[in-house]
């Protein structure tokens, strides 16, 4: 917890601040208090198998694959040690298949091509419940609480191909594209949870079926490029691509008869364009390599999370058109034999239009909260999208004696200001920069590895998300809740590992 509003009350009397005053609340706590669960079961397992043969020259591929994974987790959503929401878990079970089919022609040629078909196949299944208190001051033993069962059904079919012709030995033209066949089914039941005396509020709802919920769309996505040979170390290139990510089906815990009649229920398919160009080098008999690239890309219909504030739960939400510009730097020197330095700076910048969503707590007109309790952020930056971002890294490895070998490595990486809520000052994350190191020892072969190694040396702490606490809101303001993962505290260990 990183602070509380003081006049959160609950149910039954008791204040947030009664209950959360052995916390030393700030950007440094990771301590909670709660009466429930948190706690994530996973299983996963797959399998694929790749087969090549050559036909006249060419080349066939077939790729075959099945994936699957259970999972189980519970959190206590309320963050105190009282039953307003304790039980909020979720057992899901997730199986895909995938077949891939391509057929590739020689490289060198004048022209080059590959084409191709794809399936995907995915079914998702889950069961939810949410279970307490909420606002409701029950008699012992008593409590809300909703179960929602769903499951979605995705195929995906697609022919694609793309083609290389090199007019002259320096030109290169490349031509690609894809068409797609999207298709997915749903099904969604909120029932009262068993024992329940009532449904969940917003977690939750009455109980409803909804029907059979569908989303298909068919689209040509494509790619045009050209690249110039200037030396054998210096090439140039730009492309322009289309791209596309298909229809979403929102399956939120509160969903409404509103809502699926409304059509709010499907999102439209996300479409990217995408220009690029850049340069790419190698410099000084090869010592150097260095690249620069340059993009701009927009998103029409961005399928984004968002959060609201009168459904006090997330949804997926076509939030109007995204777009991103910047460029990027790359380098590779090899100093001296066995030292590499590395290097990276990215600059981006975002912009968001059209999408309206709830105001923070404690959000004026004058900051931009509109009648109804919404804000249209249209200009903004998009939230966790840092404009700056660089890395350096230095290795050095050297042979001791004839089956050992030793590596130091140093690496620091940056980023810049960053928000999770629109406009919130509250939920600024400050730049930060991790400062790294490993040392190893290995055979040769690379077999045995033993490595020494210390992240976040600096010991610079940093919140990975921060948003508003469940019921703990008002007009006037909000406390805020935080995640900090192991990464925002000095950590020291020892690795081994075996390849077999």
């Amino acid at each position: 917890m990183r602070s509380v509003l003081p006049t959160t009350t609950y149910y039954n009397g008791q204040t947030r601040a009664a209950l959360l005053s052995a916390q030393r609340l700030g950007p440094l706590n990771r301590e909670v208090t709660v009466d429930g669960d948190f706690f994530n079961r996973q299983k996963t397992g797959g399998a694929s198998v790749e087969i090549n043969t050559e036909l006249g020259g060419q080349t066939i591929t077939s790729i075959s694959a099945y994936r699957e994974f259970k999972v189980f987790d519970n959190n206590d959503a309320d963050l105190v040690p009282l039953p307003v929401a304790s039980v909020n878990n979720a057992r899901q079970r997730q199986q895909q298949f995938t077949q891939e089919l391509r057929l590739t022609s020689p490289s060198g040629e004048p022209i080059e091509y590959v084409v191709g078909l794809f399936y995907f196949w995915q079914d998702v299944a889950s069961r939810t419940q949410v279970k307490g208190n909420l606002v409701a001051n029950l008699p012992v033993g008593q409590y809300l609480g909703n179960q929602v069962d769903r499951d979605i059904t995705s195929k995906n079919v697609a022919a694609f191909g793309q083609l290389t012709a090199h007019p002259t030995d320096r030109l290169s033209l490349i031509g690609g594209f894809r068409l797609t066949s999207d298709q997915a089914v749903a099904h969604f039941n909120r029932t009262i949870l068993p024992g329940a005396v009532g449904a969940m509020p917003s977690l939750g709802g009455p109980a409803y079926v909804s029907p059979t919920l569908k989303a298909t769309d068919t689209d040509f996505s494509y790619k045009l490029g050209a690249q110039y040979q200037f030396s054998p170390d210096i090439m140039a290139y730009f492309t322009y691509t289309r791209g596309y990510k298909g229809p979403a089906l929102n399956l939120l815990n509160n969903l409404t008869a509103t809502t699926v009649n409304s059509g709010l229920a499907v999102l439209k398919p996300e479409i990217a364009s995408n220009w690029e160009g850049g340069v790419r080098t190698t410099l000084f008999d090869r010592m150097l390599t260095l690249n620069v690239t340059g993009f701009y890309e927009t998103f029409t219909d961005f399928q984004a999370q968002t959060y609201s504030a009168v459904l006090t739960s997330f949804q997926l939400t076509n939030a109007g058109k995204l777009i991103t510009q910047g460029a990027e730097v790359e380098a590779v020197l090899r100093a001296v034999d066995g030292l590499t330095l590395t290097g990276n700076l990215a600059y981006t910048k975002t912009e968001v239009r059209g999408l309206v969503l709830s105001c923070y707590p404690g959000q004026t007109a004058a900051q931009g909260c509109l009648t109804g309790n919404r804000q249209d952020v249209t200009g903004e930056a998009l939230a966790n999208a840092p404009k700056w971002a660089y890395s350096v890294n230095a290795n050095y490895g050297a042979d001791i004696g004839n089956r050992l070998r030793g590596s130091a490595n140093l690496a620091f990486t940056y980023r810049s200001q960053i928000f999770f809520g629109f406009r919130d000052p509250e939920t600024i994350q400050r730049g930060y920069g991790l400062l790294n190191g490993r040392l190893s020892l290995e055979t040769q072969d690379r077999r045995y590895r033993v490595s020494v190694f210390g992240k976040n040396l600096t010991n610079k702490h940093f919140a990975s998300f921060i948003g508003t606490g469940l019921l703990d809101t008002s007009a006037t303001g909000a406390g805020y809740t935080q995640l900090l993962t192991p990464d925002a505290f000095r950590t020291f260990g020892v690795e081994a590992a075996v390849r077999f």
